[in-house]
């Protein structure tokens, strides 16, 4: 073969993986997106509702999204029944095999839980269309009831416990951490110096894992019902440290000292100096976590504002993000 044909040939392999690429990397079809997941939505519905329905409301962030989101729609079947519907997209960069371990681990702590059930999914793990519980979120007051708290521990660790051999590959918590610490920075790099102190706490902080954990245990994603309470969207479950989601609950549902105690009593039947420091450590990474993301999202939509900051003062900005982020990150900010 000539030297010639064999540098057409590698051309060619180039020219193929760049075209992918490019095809690959093309501007996000918003309206594209929106068209396909609402003919996949409404074949779910068929599927359950085979005689025909009527839907009768939408409540959306769809829309907000740029490659996922989630809804509820309610709808009256042929028979008059009305049906209520939740439906989650998962993220575009969503791996298959975590698209399923996330619908997987759903089914498997919906008993533990009492709720969702898993109705009808797609052919490509994108979308699934579950129950939906029409409850309130639960408060930092709730877990004020001992019985409550209790009992919330005791699901939470079944539920550990049931998806110890869910295989996943989701990135863990500290991982997602430290991404949101690299994305802020690419946001504003006048921050990078005055993150040091996050960045060390970041790559020092002892890592372990032990069980599949929930992943984003926030007020949002508890349902209180019938004076239970039930942890909800299991869609960014990872093979972590049980302190993921214990930090989290205790931060994000502002535990004192004697609900902490509680906490760990129930979870690991004692409450030693080291299961304190452990819980305080995931606080406090639970903390930047959120603190890392606020400040990126209001600066961001700063930005977007064409808004002038002080160099090095981006905590002169008034819009309510920049501001929650930069009291969440006190002590990691210099």
């Amino acid at each position: 073969m000539s030297l010639s044909v064999q540098k057409l040939k590698k051309f060619l392999v180039l020219f193929n993986l760049l075209g992918n690429l490019a095809f690959a990397t093309v501007a996000f079809d918003k309206d594209l997106f929106i068209k396909t997941v609402r003919s996949s939505i409404d074949q779910g519905i068929q599927t359950l509702l085979p005689g025909g329905y009527e839907t009768l409301e939408i409540n959306t962030n769809l829309e907000g999204f740029s490659s996922h989101g989630k809804r509820v729609q309610v709808v009256r079947g042929k028979d008059g029944r009305i049906h209520r519907f939740f439906i989650k997209i998962f993220h575009e960069n969503t791996c298959l095999d975590d698209r399923k371990a996330a619908i997987a681990a759903i089914q498997k702590v919906s008993a533990l839980w009492g709720y969702p059930k898993v109705f009808w999914h797609d052919q490509d793990y994108r979308l699934f269309i579950t129950e939906f519980l029409e409850a309130p979120h639960a408060t930092p007051k709730d877990f004020k009831n001992s019985a409550f708290l209790k009992e919330f521990i005791k699901n939470l660790k079944a539920s550990h416990e049931e998806l110890f051999d869910l295989k996943i590959s989701a990135s863990t918590f500290l991982d997602r951490t430290k991404k949101r610490l690299q994305e802020l920075i690419q946001v504003s790099p006048e921050l990078d110096l005055q993150l040091k102190k996050a960045k060390e706490f970041l790559e020092t902080f002892p890592t372990e894992s032990n069980a599949i954990v929930h992943g984003d245990i926030q007020a949002n994603n508890i349902l209180k019902a019938n004076d239970h309470g039930i942890l909800i969207d299991w869609t960014s479950q990872h093979w972590g440290d049980v302190f993921d989601d214990l930090g989290s609950l205790a931060e994000q549902l502002k535990f004192n000292k004697h609900q902490e105690k509680e906490l760990l009593i129930t979870y690991f039947g004692t409450a030693s100096k080291k299961h304190f420091e452990k819980l305080h450590a995931h606080r406090q990474l639970n903390r930047l976590h959120f603190g890392l993301y606020f400040l990126r999202e209001g600066l961001k939509k700063v930005k977007a504002q064409k808004a002038k900051l002080k160099p090095g003062m981006c905590g002169l900005s008034t819009h309510p993000f920049v501001q929650k982020g930069r009291k969440m990150l006190e002590g990691f900010l210099e």
